[in-house]
């Protein structure tokens, strides 16, 4: 989970990968196999979650099922080929009869797995409701020999409604790609998850979406085409999900009732919520139903390392999932295992985050509906905010990875971290005011809070939450009547009242705002609006007196039947952000209702302006994307690289003066290293147009202070709450942020124009050759160094030998692992557990167990060294008490590498291993290492034998760096040096009774078969496990 207060709980169950899960009347929960059985689960032990299964339909006429819904007549199922009615005419709870509703449809050009129809509903009249897949994801227009065959009339494509009777089949709208689940809200209106289409087509829509169903409307696949599609328009989404590749699957409507509970806080009644197959996340999403349509905004609240299908709100109030085994896009298909969970709202008074944003250049808040307890600001020391166009919440706990090239390229984009400078809680302890350094580009931001419990509940469990935000938005600000000055300001999600106050209303920093717009006085908001290109028409609508401009120019002004005050203006718009303001009177008998629309002139459709087309007024200007991305290696240019040196660190083009390449040069522009994976021509075109492409994080800025002076110059993050105005190499200066009255981000780059002027064409291809050429390789040592016979022999001898009787003490090792989440090589924690068992299998009185994921309760009893190799994403409070009770007994642990990692709460599997890593908190580098031992110290009990015979150890494996956790409390074995400080890799620590032998190193395969890194972990198992330690090391050369 990403908020406070959600308790994940799985079924008991084996099942095979289930797509649709659905409660009948009566509360039975349904659960539909991708295998085309369909199951009724019930709680057979009275403990409140499901744990048995029952037939419900297993006959095998249904082919790769996606949709189901319950009525009276029956179950009906969307399928391949068809739309059945399942009924059970003897009342067994058994369905035998199998109806056809419809078919005869035309077939898919492509296979697409054999997903044909899917997401069948019932509307409230009673009429069934399913959707077609398009007829050919790769090729949507159709095109044979150049021409068009894509069939607007067709079905494929579509969502189809039939007659109460079933026999008359209509066509409600078309244009989907993949659509997955239909849901009617209270009000009615029919929402539809529909899967991305730009991967096969470059023009649609690359996101996956959430679309709101109006009869007769075309949603965007294919998308009009001037020439395969000319007579179409194409409906935007309610909310499209980010980055691509989500895949976008079940929904639910959070939605109260006398026979129905929601789930969550109060303040998610009503919202959806959606389930994204590829990567395992779980939103809810906020909608807003206005006169001219939906918006919509979404906030994960859950990831999964498995593959999200659909989810379900229980009568209850909880929500079910359903998750398929196996990698992205397709998982292990009909026949595959998968698994069920549910997720619990336990904690009414967990502090939940209403708002988020970026209240100004310098600054970002968060808002509670809760106070926060003070000990969040601690927790905070030293963080950064992520972001970027691929940035969001939960990222690092984010494991799926669907195999296409737009996602590589995601992984490898631009990744910035924006440095916090200071934090603290409001008055009333509500909200969250960080001051940042300024805020470098329109994209998305992502936040980590740690340790997040309610004001004066030290006892209660602290959680961590995730949210991101973005630049979307306006600046409000509201004076009263007769008066100067604005007597309050806010930022708000829109300028439409009523989106705002459904966003916001729940946070206490906007009630002031909130109040004054139902008391006389002017409301005043100012922003940024990227209209569609073309000639458009903003309008504005209030209750009262409003006035609108648009890029400097007034709109105009007019009163319309019953009273409405309308401004607008008509502009010919080139799709960039422009700067506009609206004015509008509030009074003290009724609220502004102030509504913001669009209209292109060739469209009949009136739009309400959607959150992504606003940004706040002080947004940096839109820039082309500056990634240094990977692309194919340019040709060699024609010039002296050499010579091209000079020239960048010479007095004429004094390149080096500001840029670092290879290690080497200033530090007030970009690092250029990485332009040997650029085009000669790119590079050239950065040099001759600095401004064409900016780095974010090298944005310049106009700053004027509060004192007068006025600079500009890059902006940096300097000790706590200052920031460094870099205006040229040599003058720098160091402010409060305080201190700043003002600060805008401008459009021009630091590097001026002209830099080239002073050189020939040969220096020019010098320099050229210069930039594009990769640095000298450094002379390194084997990638994995290769061990002598004699070398392994001396280490094992040095150890003082012990008779190790061939009777002695039999003991049972656990080896825990867990699927690989790594390359080819790296974290392959199955291989591992296949070649420790055989390993230790060898060794005379040691019974081998293994476990995937987590001992099972017998392994618990039985084990004496639980070896732990795999990133456990779930260190939940069960399996830490399983923990504690096994230590507490004398059990024994050894913890290779990731098994060191938690997710949520370093601190508390830190009470367990000693030391702890956090990915949010903790460094780490691939590569070299070379371990220090502590040989000196005077250990407790036979420690200090565990390292005997190494001095230091030269490995290639990835390190971690700080951990978390009291390091007094362990006694380290050895260490490695990053950023200049030693940090402990190798340890011991008891807690008690229990010994536990833990290692940061262990990424890769390679180590894991060194046979000196064998010697420390069979020593380390034997001490786990209080046996003489070398007891096992002879094994390290089996």
């Amino acid at each position: 989970p990403l908020m406070p207060g959600i308790v994940v709980e799985e079924l008991p169950l084996r099942l095979p990968n289930i797509n649709n899960l659905r409660f009948r009347n009566d509360g039975r929960l349904t659960a539909l196999g991708y295998n085309g059985q369909v199951y009724l689960l019930k709680d057979a032990d009275g403990d409140g979650l499901e744990d048995a299964a029952e037939v419900y339909w297993d006959r095998p006429t249904i082919r790769v099922p996606v949709g189901m819904a319950w009525t009276e007549q029956g179950l009906y199922v969307s399928s391949q080929g068809k739309v059945s009615l399942l009924q059970d005419t003897d009342n067994d709870d058994r369905a035998d009869e199998e109806s056809i509703v419809s078919d005869g449809w035309p077939a898919t050009d492509v296979a697409s797995g054999g997903v044909d129809a899917t997401s069948v509903i019932v509307d409230p009249e009673g009429r069934v409701l399913f959707a077609l897949i398009c007829a050919n994801y790769a090729n949507p227009y159709r095109l044979q020999d150049g021409k068009p065959q894509y069939d607007k009339h067709s079905p494929r494509g579509t969502i189809v409604r039939l007659g109460t009777d079933h026999g008359q089949r209509e066509i409600l709208c078309t244009g989907m790609r993949v659509p997955y689940a239909m849901a009617f809200n209270r009000l009615g209106d029919l929402f539809v998850t529909d899967q991305e289409g730009e991967t096969w087509l470059r023009g649609a829509n690359p996101l996956d979406e959430l679309n709101h169903v109006v009869p007769g409307k075309h949603y965007g696949f294919p998308p009009r085409h001037d020439e395969y599609l000319p007579a179409v328009v194409d409906e935007p989404p309610v909310v499209a999900f980010g980055p691509q590749h989500q895949s976008t699957c079940g929904l639910v409507f959070n939605e109260a009732s006398p026979s129905q509970a929601a789930f969550g806080p109060a303040t998610w009644e009503g919202d959806a919520f959606v389930a994204g197959f590829s990567r395992g996340r779980l939103w809810r999403v906020r909608l807003v139903k206005t006169e001219h349509g939906y918006v919509g905004r979404q906030t994960p609240i859950a990831i999964s390392s498995m593959l999200l299908a659909d989810v379900v709100l229980s009568p209850k109030g909880d929500l079910y999932v359903t998750c398929h085994s196996g990698p992205p896009d397709w998982g292990t298909g009909p026949r595959g295992e998968g698994r069920l969970f549910r997720l619990r709202f336990a904690d009414q008074d967990a502090p939940q985050p209403v708002a988020a944003f970026a209240s100004g250049p310098l600054e970002m808040q968060v808002v509670f509906n809760r106070a926060v307890d003070p000990a969040v600001i601690d927790a905070l020391r030293n963080q950064t905010i992520s972001y970027g166009d691929n940035v969001r919440a939960g990222d690092g706990l984010e494991t799926l990875k669907p195999p296409y090239a737009a996602v590589e390229r995601q992984t490898k984009a631009f990744r910035g971290h924006l440095p916090i400078l200071s934090s603290k809680l409001s008055e009333d302890g509500h909200t969250l005011i960080l001051k940042t350094a300024p805020h470098p580009a329109r994209t998305t931001y992502a936040l980590a809070i740690p340790k997040v419990r309610i004001a004066g509940g030290s006892q209660s469990a602290a959680a961590n939450v995730e949210i991101d935000y973005d630049l979307t938005g306006i600046h409000a600000e509201w004076t009263a009547k007769n008066h100067d000055t604005p007597a309050c300001t806010a930022w708000l999600p829109h300028v439409d009242t009523k989106i705002a106050k459904s966003l916001c209303g729940e946070s206490r920093a906007h009630r002031p705002l909130f109040a004054a717009l139902e008391q006389p006085g002017t409301l005043k908001l100012t922003g940024q609006i990227r209209l569609p290109r073309g000639h458009v028409t903003l309008r504005l609508t209030s209750a009262a007196p409003c006035r609108l401009w648009y890029d400097g120019n007034e709109g105009e002004t007019f009163i319309k039947q019953g009273g409405v005050h309308v401004a607008e203006i008509e502009t010919d718009s080139q799709a960039a952000p422009r700067r506009f303001e609206v004015s509008a009177e509030t009074v003290s008998t009724q609220p502004p209702r102030l509504h913001l629309t669009y209209q292109r002139q060739d469209e009949e459709t009136e739009r309400v302006v959607e959150f992504d087309r606003l940004s706040v007024p002080w947004a940096p200007p839109e820039l082309p994307p500056t990634v240094e991305e990977a692309s194919p290696q340019m040709t060699e240019v024609s010039g002296d690289a050499r010579h091209g040196e000079q020239i960048f660190f010479g007095k004429v083009a004094r390149c080096g003066d500001c840029h670092t390449i290879h290690g080497r040069g200033g530090k007030l522009a970009p690092v250029l290293s990485a332009l040997s994976h650029r085009s000669a021509d790119s590079i050239l075109r950065d040099i001759i147009e600095p401004s064409a492409a900016i780095n974010p994080d090298y944005l310049s800025y106009s700053v004027v202070l509060k004192d007068g002076r006025a600079m500009t110059g890059t902006v940096r993050a300097a000790e706590a709450g200052s920031l460094q105005i870099a205006e040229n190499e040599i003058k720098q200066t160091t402010v409060s942020i305080d201190a700043i009255e003002q600060i805008s981000p401008n459009a021009v780059s630091m590097m001026p124009k002209g830099l080239l002027d002073s050189l020939d064409e040969s220096a020019v291809q010098d320099l050229l050759a210069f930039l594009a050429s990769p640095p000298a390789p450094a002379k390194q040592e084997p990638a994995f160094p290769q061990r002598s016979a004699d070398e392994v022999q001396a280490v094992m001898a040095s150890l003082p030998a012990t008779t190790v009787k061939t009777d002695s003490k039999s003991i049972v090792v656990t080896l825990v692992a867990g699927k690989q989440d790594h390359g080819r090589g790296e974290h392959d924690y199955p291989a591992w557990q296949a070649s420790w068992t055989t390993l230790l299998q060898a060794a005379k009185g040691v019974a081998v167990q293994t476990a995937h994921e987590w001992p099972s309760p017998e392994q618990w009893r039985d084990s004496d060294v639980l070896v732990f190799y795999f990133w456990n994403h779930d260190w939940s409070a069960e399996r830490l008490k399983q923990l504690d009770e096994y230590l507490a007994r004398g059990g024994g642990a050894v913890v290779l590498h990731s098994a060191l990692i938690s997710d949520r709460d370093p601190e508390e599997l830190a009470k367990r291993w000693g030391l702890a890593a956090q990915p949010k908190r903790t460094k780490y580098r691939h590569g070299p290492a070379k371990l220090l031992f502590e040989t000196t110290k005077a250990e407790k009990e036979n420690a200090s034998l565990l390292s005997s015979g190494f001095a230091t150890l030269s490995l290639v494996d990835e390190t971690y760096w700080p951990m978390i956790g009291d390091r007094r409390k362990v006694t380290v074995l050895a260490t490695a040096v990053e950023d200049g400080a030693e940090w402990p890799m190798l340890w011991t620590y008891q807690p008690g009774p229990g010994r536990v032998w833990a290692s940061v190193i262990g990424h890769y395969t390679l180590t894991l078969d060194d046979p000196l890194f064998k010697i420390l972990v069979l020593r380390g198992l034997a001490w786990a496990a209080d046996q003489p330690l070398d007891r096992f090391q002879h094994l390290a050369t089996e």
